[in-house]
């Protein structure tokens, strides 16, 4: 079996060995599966290469014909919403289909529209053998999937895979009606003016400070990725801790994969319009103080705010919460920053 750095395919014996990161989830666990081998995610910002090295750097761990399936993320989720460089899942495709082996995907993350199309892999014009399919699939309720190709699945004779919930349905039920929201709302479409709509805030963003060094993702599956140089994009750590920290006192969630990636998951594709732009809002009034001031910067404003927040004069406002009252350098950030076509009355009150 072929997995890649980056990877998370799961928790038990098996997915634990296809997972790359060792800390939190392979630590204190062991011995894993022998015959798995670890190859280079042709990441465009941190590792581009040529198509033709990974098939040399794969043939050095083990021959084609030794292998049985190649499992990958159509886009990385614990690694960082990495899409793969331009033509690598095309290649992977026909590098199986070439050497007769089995083309895996995980869609465990990505799948169900996040990235704007019902499955990631879509968007790269490929056809697998298996993929799999959970989380979103029935909203919550405990389901997975593996879909693929009717002399694959078949190939497994009857009872050769089984389980105690398997056809669960209450988790059927679910999944159905997901797919009823789907289509009848619209969501595929809406992750993609979602995903629009992070991107741009994004840019924006990064057109002013260095310390982000890369926006990326597909549909509403999006990440930006800090850095301390974006020469030697050495991974800002801390400082994507510091502003976690600071988003979480701002009353917003965030998440850090990879080494440095902050990421915005578009789960959420029933959001509205405005609590999406509320939601950006928030990191930008978070993530401002630290990209002008440092790492002690996104401590110092709940403080701040928390001392000014008594001055707000209109309490029509307050499910923003303490962030509407910034002081000094911060309010032009803000107002350079805040979206006046989503909330044009809170930048009135702001410049009041």
């Amino acid at each position: 079996m072929v997995v890649f750095e980056g990877a998370f395919h799961g928790r038990t014996l098996l997915t634990l060995t296809m997972t790359h990161k060792a800390n939190p989830y392979k630590k204190g666990f062991g011995p894993f599966v022998p015959d798995v081998y670890r190859m280079p995610f042709p990441n465009p910002y941190r590792k581009p290469m040529r198509l033709e090295d990974w098939e040399r750097d794969l043939r050095l761990l083990v021959t084609p014909e030794n292998v049985a399936c190649v499992v990958v993320e159509p886009v990385l989720g614990e690694g960082g919403f990495v899409v793969p460089q331009e033509g690598f899942l095309p290649f992977l495709r026909d590098f199986t289909e070439k050497h007769g082996i089995l083309l895996v995907l995980d869609e465990v993350q990505s799948g169900m529209g996040r990235t704007g199309k019902l499955f990631a892999h879509e968007h790269f014009g490929i056809e697998p053998d298996l993929f799999t399919l959970a989380k979103s699939l029935a909203a919550g309720v405990p389901l997975s999937a593996v879909v693929g190709a009717g002399e694959v699945v078949d190939a497994v004779g009857d009872s050769g895979i089984g389980g105690t919930y398997v056809g669960n349905p209450l988790g059927c039920a679910a999944a159905l009606a997901v797919l009823d929201v789907i289509e009848e709302e619209g969501l595929l479409e809406r992750a993609v003016q979602l995903g629009e709509r992070l991107e741009q805030r994004f840019l924006a963003l990064a057109e002013k400070h260095p310390l982000i060094g890369e926006v990326r993702g597909l549909g509403a599956m999006r990440a930006m990725e800090l850095v301390r140089d974006r020469t030697a994009k050495t991974p800002a750590t801390e400082e994507t801790a510091a502003l976690i920290r600071g988003a979480l006192e701002e009353g917003l969630l965030l998440r850090e994969r990879g080494m440095s990636s902050l990421m915005v998951e578009g789960g959420a594709r029933v959001i509205t319009s405005f609590l999406a732009a509320r939601a950006v809002d928030r990191l930008v009034l978070t993530i401002a103080p630290l990209l002008v001031g440092g790492l002690n910067a996104v401590g110092d404003l709940a403080k701040r705010n928390g001392e000014a927040f008594p001055k707000l004069r209109n309490p029509r406002y307050q499910w923003l919460g303490p962030d509407l009252v910034l002081l000094g350098d911060l309010h032009g950030e803000l107002e350079r920053s805040l979206d006046r076509t989503v909330a044009p009355q809170l930048s009135r009150e702001l410049e009041d």
